[in-house]
């Protein structure tokens, strides 16, 4: 506030050398010295001005009502002491009277309120623009930190059925087959290890899925042994692509649980993806019971729906339809799939 009084106060000074007459009829020198004492006049004025206005802003009255009251005294304060100093402190100054000194203090109070009023607006705007900031930051954070929490809970959703299934199978095998029993139980623990290790994350690509699916159909196919067949059809150049952890694993899920294992014979689940522009499709498809009966879609895909929804909001479509074979297809669309 001070700088600005001060400046103001210069640039008012400014008046003296704008005006033809000076440069006619004193020589330059004389010129920057009358300056010197006419900015040494307003500067007397100004400062004072700019100090009194400084205290009141850093009154803690509320309302802008008040504050611009107190700023508006602060003005007239700071004027009438101006005055009084520099008719004190400049032997020099001209010794007007009495309604040329009004005169004088009530020019001031004009350009003072003038300038005080438009720092007071751009302060305020910038107060308004500084709240809106930490607003719109502290909503963001909110933001973050909810979809945080709602994607690590989806994403640590084990399939409760497909762990008491696998563990009912060990325990199975641990009577008749101890050495199935083992390698069934390490093929869990491959699975779950990798499961954990993805649920930890916030990006993942398209590789990295189809390895814990593997992992996945690994552990299926001891406990349901010829009843599963897998066909791999994804081109190895878009293992690179990006996809929400444990998506891929969501979708062949839902397929067996939902579309094999209630079928006696089991069947195949067929993975594929494809580019279509910018996006990524991948699809998952079995031959099992379809979309009636047992079959469908389970609470996983109803996670995945939300998860996308997170992930995408409404640009990702998650798309269910009957299978060519019978079955089910499960196809999952992302919006300006990239290279991760």
């Amino acid at each position: 506030m001070l700088a600005c009084s001060g400046g103001g106060g210069l640039l008012l000074s400014t008046q003296f050398l704008v005006q033809p007459f000076v440069w006619r009829n004193w020589p330059v020198p004389a010129v920057l010295s009358g300056w010197v004492h006419v900015a040494a006049d307003r500067l007397l004025v100004a400062i004072p001005i700019g100090a009194v206005v400084w205290l009141a802003t850093r009154s803690r009255r509320r309302g802008p009502g008040a504050r611009i009251a107190l700023i508006g005294a602060a003005v007239v304060v700071g004027a009438v002491l101006g005055e009084v100093l520099r008719l004190t402190l400049d032997p020099f100054a001209d010794r007007p009277d009495g309604p040329a000194i009004a005169g004088r203090i009530v020019n001031w109070i004009l350009v003072s309120a003038a300038g005080a009023g438009i720092v007071w607006f751009w302060r305020r705007q910038a107060d308004f623009a500084t709240v809106a900031a930490e607003a719109g930051a502290a909503d963001a954070r909110t933001r973050r930190m909810l979809f945080a929490t709602e994607l690590e809970g989806l994403q640590r959703q084990i399939e409760p059925h497909f762990l008491f299934n696998t563990l009912a199978t060990i325990k199975s095998f641990g009577r008749t087959a101890p050495k199935d029993a083992q390698a069934l139980l390490e093929r869990l623990f491959g699975y779950l290890s990798r499961n954990f290790a993805a649920a930890g994350v916030s990006r993942s690509n398209l590789g990295a899925e189809l390895d814990l699916v593997m992992a996945y159909l690994d552990v299926c196919a001891a406990r349901m042994g010829p009843r599963l067949t897998v066909i791999d059809r994804i081109d190895p150049s878009l293992r690179a692509c990006d996809l929400p952890p444990l998506m891929l694993g969501t979708l062949v899920e839902n397929a067996v649980r939902h579309g094999l294992a209630p079928r006696p014979q089991g069947g195949t689940i067929t993975l594929s993806a494809r580019r279509i522009g910018g996006d990524l499709e991948v699809a998952v498809t079995d031959d099992g019971v379809g979309l009636t009966g047992e079959g469908g879609a389970g609470i996983g895909l109803a996670n995945l729906a939300a998860r996308l929804r997170l992930h995408y909001g409404e640009r990702a479509g998650l798309r269910l339809e009957p299978g060519p074979d019978g079955g089910v297809r499960a196809t999952v669309r992302l919006p300006h799939a990239r290279a991760a």
